[in-house]
């Protein structure tokens, strides 16, 4: 009877968001697709922060010497955090190849963690803009100019911006994990517009995200507590009622996990950040006294949809377990196997339509979605199996995680795991 009523709240809700992102797809053009093309350059300072990135941290500086930017208005200061692998001399080295660069290294001879990364190069940093760029993540030539004349463009409109975040691609897309995040992140960057769109935007990835640098020290930087520093400074924004925006524009490539393991150990620790940081946020933007609708509407119903998923999926899997023990014992004593015995047509028969219809009409809407999203993204879908993968079964691996991701932050204490 429960699993039936959580069923139901999932399909009204999940109809319910799609729906609203439709309209605001067709109704409410990109705020990023008209853009003057004269705008006065700004001192830009890009922060790296690197621990163990030999392999891709020249290939990440190499791409900032081709940007369509001014060379005197970019500062880049690279931070090496305690790294035991080639780092810092592949930093050096392309210091050597590059001397018209401006280019400073902070060296820590421990790791002390990205935030303390990034604040370390804000305290030093003397651009009206301050970048944060992974150390894994290269750029196109056009991207800080796109973020820096829509950053201008949004203040000309009166818009409270704090940050800017690009478009985000896979960059090493060659395996079925590497391949399943990339339809992730092509959906990812979609819905991340759309949000932008109705000013319910709360992410700024490491992955090239612009600031406003004096908004971000009278913030007081980045928490050096949390997980994901990312994640906290967008709901600090939020909570003091900056509005976070997307350019399409921006294009930037990031390398993701590339086997099973890495890839899961990253989303637990992303997972582990929101759990932490909506415990610090949620009450927070209850209490505030100027109603929002991130505050309170959009993000309790991002929670509540999370919450419910999670334990559908949960008593739906001890079903399952249930089930399979009951006929594992009647085969034990019968020699009797029945549990995937019934016909496809008693299997048709013996659907609940009440469900199966709207779960259809959801499904074709998703579907939808995710087409304006490879066209919005100049994507192909060129891997089909990956896609159906992802399509038909990523939000039960995510409803797991979660449950996973729960249990590990009340019990376990390994926090240093993800250092």
């Amino acid at each position: 009877m429960l699993g039936s009523a959580l069923l139901w709240i999932i399909i009204v809700l999940s109809s319910i968001f799609t729906l609203f992102w439709i309209l605001v797809y067709v109704f409410l053009e990109s705020p990023s697709k008209k853009t003057e093309n004269s705008f006065e350059y700004k001192k830009v300072t890009i922060a790296i922060p690197a621990k163990d990135e030999g392999k891709t941290i020249y290939k990440t500086l190499a791409s900032l010497s081709h940007l369509h930017y001014p060379k005197n208005k970019i500062e880049i200061i690279v931070i090496d955090d305690g790294s035991k692998d080639n780092t810092l001399q592949e930093i050096k080295r392309f210091m050597r190849n590059n001397p018209s660069l401006n280019i400073q290294i902070i060296k820590h001879t421990a790791n002390k963690g990205k935030a303390n990364s990034l604040n370390d190069a804000l305290k030093l940093a003397k651009g009206e803009y301050f970048a944060v760029l992974d150390a894994d993540t290269k750029v196109e030539k056009d991207s800080l100019s796109s973020l820096v004349k829509f950053f201008e463009k949004c203040k000309e409109k009166g818009i409270k911006v704090g940050a800017v975040i690009s478009h985000i691609k896979v960059w090493n897309v060659f395996n079925f994990v590497t391949s399943l995040q990339r339809f992730e992140y092509i959906y990812a960057q979609f819905m991340r517009e759309l949000m932008s769109r109705v000013g319910l935007l709360y992410i700024t990835p490491g992955a090239f995200t612009l600031y406003d640098t004096a908004i971000l020290r009278d913030l007081g930087g980045f928490d050096e507590k949390t997980l994901t520093e990312d994640f906290e400074i967008a709901l600090r924004l939020k909570y003091n009622n900056y509005e976070i925006m997307k350019n399409n524009k921006a294009i930037t490539y990031t390398f993701v996990p590339t086997t099973f393991t890495s890839f899961f150990k990253q989303r637990l620790r992303w997972n582990l950040g929101f759990i932490e940081n909506t415990k610090k946020y949620f009450w927070k933007f209850l209490r505030k006294k100027d109603v929002s609708l991130f505050g309170h509407v959009f993000y309790p119903l991002t929670l509540l949809s999370l919450f419910i998923l999670a334990l559908y999926v949960m008593i739906k899997s001890l079903d399952f377990v249930k089930t399979t023990y009951t006929h594992f014992k009647i085969f034990i004593y019968s020699k009797s196997f029945h549990l995937f015995e019934s016909s496809l047509r008693d299997w048709l028969l013996g659907l609940d339509y009440t469900y199966v219809i709207p779960l259809l009409i959801l499904i074709v809407m998703s579907a939808l979605i995710y087409k304006w999203a490879l066209k919005e993204g100049n994507e192909k879908l060129d891997n089909f199996i990956a896609f159906a993968v992802f399509f038909m079964f990523y939000s039960l691996f995510t409803a797991f995680l979660w449950i996973y991701s729960y249990f590990y932050y009340v019990f376990s204490k390994r926090r240093e795991w993800f250092k």
